[in-house]
């Protein structure tokens, strides 16, 4: 009896124990609680990463705790941080293109979950930029390729590209900004804000600064010669040293400041005052006067500078022989238009080059330009723009005319406030107007011609260059650079440059200019203006030159 009372009493007494211990999780079992609520999570920034892993992420919920883990896609994100109870970060690892839940794991084993929040995104890859030098001031186009471009945009050094232009999944474009010199990351981010790096894939260079080429195995000095650009090398052919025409030739390397002989193996004849294009693969030059300084051609022949060989063009169908005519590329012809043979004898007609098959065709004469020489051209990517040069009485003129290559078809362009007229100018193509500039009867003026409403409009003459002609002009992107040539009494080493969104110029420095020089060869080579060769000013040709970074 005393048993039962007693067992009784301890059970009364211990009751209300056992109730309490049981609330608050003691008295043993597998309930790992301890009190405080599970975590949740509301929300994740940035919500999308790369598959690569590698983005740090910052969670945003409540009840973390100092120490919690973070699993996304089921995999351990490193590095986690706990701020507070209500955010914490941490870096994802790699996944699989897609959504992720994440999981967020307190020290006490709770959980919270985010589902589907994460997107696992494919970056870009970013193999190569083109040019890869460029001046501080920036400013310039460059193409730069990989894979997987969408909505894309870029940055150099941290800054951002202005303009940017996906072209395709593997191409895009964009307009450098300014930065210090140095060599700098390309970044591409998408529009999924994933991003792939170039690592020091863009080296600027001190802008405004000239330095000579090499002068070791340098080709003969020349004038009336002709240069391309290949994307690697400067191949320079043909002119005259003032004595004697040239059938030899040279590639410049601007990276490795050298030059490197043209084969002479069926090389064509020599001759000046001839034409170059670049068609990809290989330069094409056509036409010019020959070595007895009387007779003109209508031969020529293609270059592989890969192979360092020569082929001739055929003449079958080629345009009457000439010298001072004009050529383009259209992408797959070469297109030679104009020219004269000796005074008196010009023409308004040309030809179009098929490269790959070896073959010509006549270029319409309804409507063409009236006859000329020492005239410009540029190509827009459709339309060839005549304009300007000499008559067959050797008067400057102020016309011009459109040729639609694939119409075979002539339009004038506008004779309202044109330039005046003149020859030996200049002319170079923005990507929307023609930009004229200097020349005889030219002076220190130019003008664009908006091609789309067929008018003109005078550019600023507020600090530009001295009157000129016979000088070197290119395009870089986004300026026109003026340089060189003569007044008529002196050649200069002076020049400027001309931006067309701010209607302005600047100079360019004469600090290690190259010998001053009318004539000279020009071309524009990752970002640098290349300038070789020309006349001294007494007839003799020049084998100087200078890399400018503009």
């Amino acid at each position: 009896m005393r048993t039962l009372i007693r067992n009784f009493v301890l059970s009364s007494l211990l009751a209300p124990v056992l109730f309490i211990l049981s609330c608050f999780g003691g008295g043993g079992g597998d309930n790992t609680s301890t009190g405080d609520p599970a975590p949740t999570l509301s929300s994740v920034s940035p919500s999308t990463g790369s598959t690569a892993g590698g983005t740090t992420i910052t969670l945003t919920g409540t009840g973390i705790l100092s120490g919690a883990t973070v699993t996304v896609g089921g995999s351990t994100c490193t590095s986690p941080s706990v701020a507070s109870a209500t955010s914490m970060t941490c870096v994802t690892p790699s996944g699989s293109a897609g959504t992720a839940s994440i999981v967020v794991t307190n020290t006490d084993a709770q959980t919270g979950t985010l589902s589907s929040s994460f997107t696992y995104a494919t970056p870009p890859t970013v193999s190569s930029i083109y040019p890869s030098k460029a001046g501080t001031t920036g400013g310039i186009t460059v193409t730069i390729t990989g894979t997987g471009f969408s909505g894309s945009t870029a940055t150099a050094g941290g800054s951002t590209c202005t303009s940017p232009s996906v072209v395709s999944a593997t191409s895009m474009t964009c307009v450098l900004p300014s930065h210090a010199a140095g060599a700098v990351d390309i970044v591409v981010t998408n529009s999924s804000t994933v991003s792939g790096t170039l690592s020091s894939g863009l080296t600027y260079t001190t802008s405004n600064v000239w330095t000579a080429t090499t002068s070791t195995s340098v080709p003969t000095g020349r004038f009336g010669h002709t240069a391309v650009w290949t994307g690697s090398k400067v191949v320079v052919w043909g002119g005259t040293d003032g004595t004697n025409m040239l059938s030899s030739g040279s590639r410049y390397d601007p990276t490795a400041d050298s030059w490197s002989a043209t084969s002479t193996t069926s090389v064509p004849t020599t001759r000046y005052y001839h034409s170059a294009i670049w068609t990809g693969s290989k330069m094409v030059v056509w036409g010019g006067q020959d070595a007895g300084g009387t007779g003109y051609l209508n031969s020529g022949g293609q270059y592989d500078p890969s192979a360092n060989s020569w082929s001739a063009t055929t003449t079958t169908g080629a345009p009457t022989a000439r010298r001072n005519h004009t050529a383009i590329f259209t992408g797959s012809k070469m297109i030679v238009w104009g020219g004269q043979q000796g005074a008196g004898t010009v023409y308004n007609s040309g030809g179009s080059y098929d490269p790959s098959g070896d073959s010509w065709t006549a270029l319409s004469t309804t409507s063409a330009p009236t006859a000329r020489t020492l005239h410009t051209v540029v190509w827009t990517g459709a339309k060839m723009i005549v304009w300007g040069g000499d008559d067959s009485s050797s008067t400057a003129l102020s016309t011009g005319g459109v040729y639609d290559v694939s119409g075979d078809s002539w339009s004038a362009s506008s004779t309202s406030s044109p330039p005046t007229a003149r020859d030996y100018h200049s002319a170079v193509w923005t990507g929307s107007k023609m930009l004229i500039w200097g020349g005889v009867g030219g002076g220190a003026t130019g003008s664009a011609y908006d091609l789309s409403g067929n008018s003109w409009s005078a550019i600023s003459t507020t600090s530009a260059p001295a009157t000129r002609y016979n000088h070197s002009a290119i395009w870089t992107g986004t300026k026109m650079l003026i340089w060189g040539g003569t007044n008529g009494s002196s050649n200069l080493n002076t020049g400027g440059i001309y931006d067309a969104s701010g209607n302005s110029w600047s100079s360019i420095t004469t600090t290690g200019a190259p010998t001053a020089a009318q004539g000279a060869a020009s071309v524009f080579t990752d970002n640098y203006l290349f300038v070789w060769g020309g006349d001294d000013g007494s007839g003799t040709g020049m084998s100087t030159g200078g890399v400018y970074v503009p």
